[in-house]
């Protein structure tokens, strides 16, 4: 069942990125997601359902989009960045494939990214600060105010989960990737209509050389091995390698290896797949991975030299200027409330 569902979810991606004829079928299908998303946020906005709003910031960074957009590596940018200066942070996960059965669950750095979550356990290991995994996000940012003191949350994910009012709300959307005209699901990728990003206070469009107003694009990657110590990409280019992957856009890190002259072979698995230890047991080379790729098997035993990719990312000045100007909103807002 497990193999099925993966080569559907294949199949649909490709169909609708290259707009396969017989989606049309499927647009009834897609009319009717949308009426519901419609009426179930009009419920939400008009207060007839409950939500939630918390005294102190609450961001929720997320998409639109079905499929990886690039918005760990921004959650993780952000989140260090209001730490730096001095900010207590919380991140909130919904914890996508894992296996935990008590809510909310923070995340341990003993703990296996095969429970937790891939993403999760990525967002602490990369930050240091506390993640709760809880498909309730107001239990989970609850959780985080009482048990941490913290004093800005960020949700993961989440834009879709109306019982939560965010007090800043950022939409990952990579416009070369949906173009203008994609469809909601299933006929299309679009958890939501493309309107619906008129909602969001940012709209941030990850492409590459992007003339979107509010812009996060990949700077550059580094290089580590398993014991975090840094390689020069140079010392690479001449190796035998295969790039191991596991994320939703693989062809985005064979681009980013290629920038470095870093050429490899290419064994590409579905978004968020669990790896075993046989995966690696046929493969002659040394091998290079994602980040988010290795927190999963780390714990395995490699005969082969692994290299770690982290991915740096550059926040446009637009982008950077937007953001404070609201956080700097709602710490007024804050303090009058307090006063």
């Amino acid at each position: 069942m497990k193999l099925f569902l993966q080569k559907l979810q294949l199949t649909m991606e490709s169909a609708w990125y290259n707009q396969a004829w017989w989606l049309v079928f499927l647009l009834p299908l897609s009319g009717l997601y949308c009426l519901i998303i419609s009426i179930r946020r009009a419920l939400y906005t008009s207060d007839i359902l409950k939500r939630t709003q918390f005294d102190i910031p609450v961001i929720v960074i997320g998409n639109i989009v079905l499929g990886g957009t690039g918005k760990t590596p921004i959650v993780i940018s952000i989140a260090n960045q209001l730490s730096d200066k001095g900010y207590r942070v919380g991140i909130a996960s919904r914890g996508y494939k894992s296996t935990i059965k008590d809510y909310p669950h923070e995340v341990k750095e003993t703990e296996s990214a095969l429970l937790v979550g891939d993403e999760p356990y990525l967002l602490q290991h990369c930050t240091g600060c506390p993640v709760v995994v809880d498909p309730k996000r107001v239990r989970a940012v609850q959780h985080l105010i009482d048990k941490h003191q913290c004093q800005i949350v960020i949700c993961d994910d989440g834009l879709q989960h109306l019982a939560l009012k965010p007090g800043i709300t950022i939409a990952i959307h990579p416009q070369s990737l949906v173009g203008n005209s994609a469809n909601c699901i299933p006929a299309g990728p679009l958890r939501e209509p493309l309107s619906c990003l008129e909602n969001y206070d940012i709209v941030v469009d990850t492409s590459p050389n992007s003339k979107e107003l509010y812009t996060v694009t990949q700077k550059d990657i580094t290089i580590v091995d398993r014991k975090d110590r840094m390689i020069d990409p140079k010392l690479l280019s001449d190796k035998a390698l295969t790039a191991v992957t596991a994320i939703a856009r693989p062809e985005r890190f064979i681009e980013s290896l290629s920038n470095v002259d870093i050429k490899a072979k290419k064994k590409f698995y579905p978004d968020h797949y669990s790896f075993k230890q046989n995966d690696f047991d046929a493969i002659d080379t040394s091998i290079i991975m994602t980040e988010k790729d290795w927190v999963k098997c780390k714990h395995f035993n490699f005969n082969q030299h692994v290299y770690i990719a982290k991915l740096n990312i550059n926040h446009g000045l637009i982008f950077q200027n937007k953001f404070s100007s609201l956080l700097n909103e709602l710490e007024a807002k804050r303090v009058r409330h307090e006063l």
